[in-house]
């Protein structure tokens, strides 16, 4: 996860993780810019 952030930021982008509790999962999305 740290490596894929790095990533993302690295192109300007943002990596966002939620959930909706304990034992539900998690959703990671990721949002780059367009050209």
């Amino acid at each position: 996860l740290t490596i894929s952030k790095h990533l993302v930021e690295m192109h300007n982008g943002r990596l966002t993780a939620s959930s909706p509790g304990p034992g539900q999962g998690s959703t990671f999305t990721i949002a780059l810019p367009l050209p």
